[in-house]
């Protein structure tokens, strides 16, 4: 018999997750559940969401409901398909108990952390943040509580020196793909008993803004930084304000010595600008002048250096 799941995401790190349960010859796919089509970028294009697009490519059904508490219609159409399972991954929506309690073995959400640490929207970048050595991906079966149903799974996972939030999202999320079809077969067999999660070693991360990626650099030094580049090399990024103008930094570097106090800029070789951080420099690569095109060092230098050097400081 074929196990009948609904597949709950949105974003695209879920999509190996998605493929891997089309492909799987022992489940049958009912359709997929995703967030509704939205606005982005400068013009305001409305967009659909990877999850839907892939979905429609494999001919697979998409609902994309608005709202899901006391949705009594959307209740009764998942009912109407007898799921056995559903499976959760950055869906981005709280699943309410009613629509919990519909499916044979419950629902397993697909969280990227080693639950119970980092429970939350944002458990990449925290880790990334944090100086985590390792990371990872924890099923668990859901209830009403962000992150804090029973565990099944944990699977452990090394971050590597050179991960920015892309290179970790990418890994945990083909890594995904590869655990879901044994893990769905041994859960709904009874082989994987889920086990409580330890609340009292909970830590949380919050939904991230745009002003995160600001960089103070009174109150942070060049190591954290530079981890804050790494952990939103996607989005929001990381800028600091000259002039009254926005520099995105793009990439960089550090150094222990610090040329001046925080936020000075130094020009002590050919093209390299050191900014002072609370404790040592970052040595900023690739920068975005408000306005204008992302640029290495070199070229970007030879538009402002004159500019900067008049004014050497990062606010």
């Amino acid at each position: 018999m074929q196990l009948q799941v609904v597949f709950f995401g949105t974003s695209e790190i879920g999509i190996p997750t998605l493929l891997a349960l089309v492909e799987n010859k022992k489940i049958n796919l009912l359709t997929v559940i995703t967030q509704p089509d939205q606005k982005a970028g400068r013009k305001g294009e409305i967009t659909s969401p990877e999850v839907k697009i892939f979905a429609e490519q494999k001919n697979i059904p998409v609902l994309q409901p608005e709202n899901l508490k006391g949705n009594e219609a959307f209740e009764q159409f998942l009912k109407n398909l007898k799921p056995d399972l559903f499976i959760v991954f950055s869906y981005g929506k709280i699943l309410p108990p009613a629509i919990l309690a519909i499916p044979k073995f419950g629902a397993v959400n697909i969280h990227t952390s080693l639950l119970p640490k980092f429970r939350g929207a944002s458990p990449i970048q925290e880790a990334l943040l944090q100086g985590e050595k390792q990371t990872g991906i924890t099923m668990i079966k859901m209830n009403e509580k962000m992150d804090e149903g029973d565990i099944i799974f944990v699977k452990k996972m090394p971050i590597e020196e050179n991960d920015d939030y892309i290179s970790l999202e990418e890994r945990l999320s083909i890594l995904s793909g590869i655990l879901i079809d044994p893990l769905i077969q041994d859960y709904t067999q009874g082989i994987l008993k889920p086990l409580k999660q330890k609340n009292e070693n909970a830590t949380y991360c919050s939904k991230r803004t745009k002003e995160d990626g600001k960089i103070d650099w009174e109150k942070e030094n060049a190591q954290e930084v530079e981890r804050k580049m790494k952990a939103f090399k996607k989005w929001p990024g990381i800028f600091t304000m000259w002039n009254g103008k926005r520099i995105k930094i793009q990439d960089g570097s550090t150094e222990e010595s610090q040329p001046g106090k925080p936020g000075s800029l130094s020009f002590t070789e050919k093209n390299i600008m050191k900014i002072a951080c609370k404790k040592g420099s970052f040595i900023p690569k690739k920068l975005q002048m408000e306005g204008k095109k992302e640029m290495g060092i070199e070229e970007f230098l030879r538009g402002y250096e004159k500019a900067l050097k008049e004014n050497p400081k990062f606010e």
